[in-house]
């Protein structure tokens, strides 16, 4: 659970000004939904049947403070529940450059 200090530095904060911050909402809202299907799938062995084991490659969810998630979430770091989150790859195309390059003084 957060704490009142981490709640605090977290609606205080200025996100609109922290460009590094930036999170596409729709990737942060595919990776919640992966993760509750994620928690689904390993409540149950896959014949619907309850399992209390967990394999090698189970997350164990942890207790974590909001800044902590946002720390992982930054760095892609899973977080207690999500697994193979898959890379975010980005469909925007750079414009290509269309400026030459200056001309040496002696090419002149």
């Amino acid at each position: 659970m957060a704490s009142e200090k981490d709640l605090e530095e977290f609606f205080s904060y200025d996100f609109e000004d922290d460009v590094e911050f930036q999170i596409d909402t729709s990737s942060l809202m595919e990776r919640i939904k992966n993760s509750n299907n994620f928690q689904q799938d390993s409540q149950t062995n896959g014949s619907g049947q309850a399992s209390n084991s967990l394999n090698n490659n189970d997350t164990v969810p942890e207790d974590l403070t909001l800044s902590q998630v946002v720390e992982r979430l930054k760095n892609n770091i899973p977080i207690g529940g999500i697994k193979n989150v898959p890379d975010i790859v980005s469909d925007v195309i750079p414009d290509p450059p269309t400026k030459t390059p200056p001309k040496k003084p002696w090419e002149v």
